[in-house]
């Protein structure tokens, strides 16, 4: 065994308790914003609970299956706990060490996805180099015409390490100056880019389908659908949905950047109340638009669930997978953005019972089965 693996072995069970620590601490914020929530269930329900999810072999509470009991009115004893899911769950299921080198870095992506999914590529910078949306490679120069030249609006974002909405920036194309600049009046060069990230994108903004633009036109409104690949037959399905809604005039639809979050049944429908993300206030109707969540169906809901469980085929080393989709304004199936590691169990249980529904005992006796593949690497920088 390498030095570096057996230091792994020791900070591993250190930073499996900092993180069930961590996430402890979230929810114990959100009952303090929220005190109904905390209110006990049914015993026999708590005792269900915790004897499937001590399997695992890590503690467990009864917080996250009260806190979604209270909130949702659907009592199921099979919710996920998010720091269980995070510490263990996820990582037994994924190969987590892989995922910032393969498709969560969104310069990579389309040699994961099919392009006829995935917006128009302008320019990517990777390490101070400038490629096309076919890797052609070319100079700065040349990479500052394109950035001279109208390509109608724009999307600006980091290619990695970018979760949560993070510098993602919305241009336009300035007849006068000839430049594109956003509406902070940053404008856009290939020296601007090198400040914000070695691994950049420029894409073409989307025009999203007029279900999603009817609550907020100006942010783009993604369905996080999630699919599974069963790992006791190799069967993908979409197993959770939940939808996402901006509440501002910014591009991003991110609950960490004020927006609400939903969840969507197995056959599209919105749930009937959305939620912020840290205090949990609850709308029953958008707070822009007012238009009410209940009886609201996504039009395009089975058409974006075909599309993610074919592609899901293309990441063999990760059996749940995260997708963050809309349809534009032919109605055709776009994938913003793919999460394989830290997808998160909050807002898609949110309605329409838990992440994993009827799957979920078969889940976790497999991932109890196959504790030898949580082998996340927590000093990857000595390799």
């Amino acid at each position: 065994m390498r030095y570096t693996d057996k230091m792994n072995d020791l900070i591993h069970p250190m930073m499996v308790k900092w993180l069930l620590k961590s996430y402890t601490k979230k929810m114990d914020r959100r009952f303090a914003a929220r005190p109904d929530l905390n209110k006990p269930v049914d015993s026999a329900l708590t005792k269900k609970h915790i004897e499937l999810y001590r399997r695992l072999g890590l503690p467990c509470n009864d917080k996250w299956l009260r806190f979604y009991c209270n909130l949702t009115g659907v009592n199921d004893y099979t919710y996920m706990p998010e720091d269980l899911f995070f510490a263990r769950i996820e990582r037994v299921l994924n190969d987590c060490n892989r995922a910032d080198s393969e498709g969560e870095d969104k310069n990579l992506l389309l040699n994961y996805v099919d392009r006829q999914y995935l917006p128009k590529t302008i320019l990517r910078m990777v390490r101070g180099c400038y490629y096309d949306g076919d890797n052609n490679s070319f100079d700065k120069a040349y990479a500052e015409d394109i950035l001279s030249t109208n390509n109608g609006p724009i999307i600006g974002k980091q290619a990695s390490e970018s979760s949560g909405g993070h510098g993602v920036k919305a241009f336009r194309f300035d007849k006068k100056l000839n430049k594109y600049v956003s509406s902070d009046n940053i404008v856009l060069t290939c020296s601007w880019i090198e400040e914000q990230s070695s691994n950049y994108l420029i894409q073409e903004q989307l025009r999203q389908c007029e279900f999603s633009a009817m609550f907020n036109p100006s942010s783009i409104n993604t369905c996080r659908i999630i699919t599974l690949r069963c790992p006791w037959n190799g069967k993908i399905k979409v197993v959770k949905a939940g939808m996402r809604l901006g509440v501002t005039n910014d591009i991003c639809d991110n609950m960490g950047m004020g927006g609400v979050g939903l969840g969507i049944s197995p056959t599209g429908e919105l749930g009937p109340i959305a939620y912020t993300y840290n205090d949990l206030k609850e709308f029953k109707t958008h707070p822009v638009s007012m238009i009410p969540f209940e009886n609201q169906r996504h039009p395009n809901f089975d058409k974006m669930c075909e599309v993610v469980v074919e592609q899901a085929r293309r990441f063999p080393n990760y059996n749940m997978v995260s997708w963050d989709v809309i349809t534009d304004s032919n109605n055709n199936v776009r994938i913003i953005e793919v999460n394989l590691t830290s997808q998160g169990t909050d807002f898609p249980q949110f309605a329409y019972g838990s992440l994993f529904g009827s799957d979920t005992e078969k889940i976790i006796d497999w991932v109890a089965d196959h504790m030898q593949y949580d082998k996340f690497k927590h000093i990857r920088t000595f390799y």
